[in-house]
Order: C-alpha cells, then structure tokens, then sequence
C-alpha cells in the first residue's frame, strides 16, 4: 500500500477534528434531547405467486391430465424507510456553543 495523497490526509484531519469537537454530555451546561430521522433500509418480505401444476385426473380430452393452482411464497426485498431515534447535545438555554464547551451569553 503506497503513501496517501495529501489531500486524502487533509480530509482525515479534518474528520478527525470534527469528531473531536464535541459537548460533553456530562458538562452542567450541556442539555441533550431526542431526535428522530429516516433510515432507508432493505426488507424482506413473503411475496405471493401463482404455481402451475400438474395431476392425474379423469379428463380424457386432457390425456388424463388436470392443471392445478396454487400460492407459493418467494423471499422478495423491497426498499423501507425506519425511523431510528438519536441523542443529540447542545447548549442549554442562555449558554452558546465554543467548540468543545458551552458558555454564559
């Protein structure tokens, strides 16, 4: 594996720094609250479908033989949408944000 591009390195600094930068939950200035966002998601489900099939029967013009129905289930996937639910940290009223602390307006 060669050396990263320099920008590549930027990009994981800066990433890493964004990361950082967060409130701390424990801090008496930092209230937290629940939000709610959309998840798209992959699931399967039943899917119904007509299968044909064949019997002995006593249909002479059918050579003895009658057709036959009936539902079968295949796994199908279809595209969802979840709701998940996340904590998420700010300053608490009369407090603004100074990177990583809250702080007195």
């Amino acid at each position: 594996m060669g050396p990263m591009a320099p920008s590549t390195v930027g990009l994981l600094v800066v990433s890493l720094l964004q990361a950082a930068i967060t409130l701390n939950p424990e801090d008496p200035n930092v209230c937290s609250h629940w939000e709610s966002y959309a998840v798209t998601v992959q699931e399967s489900y039943a899917h119904p479908f007509d299968q044909i099939y064949y019997t002995r029967c006593a249909d002479i013009l059918n050579w003895f033989k009658c057709t036959r129905h009936r539902i079968s289930y295949k796994t199908a996937y279809r595209r969802g949408l979840r709701t998940m639910y996340r904590r998420r940290s700010q300053c608490c009223p009369g407090y603004y944000e100074n990177g990583d602390f809250c702080i007195r307006k």
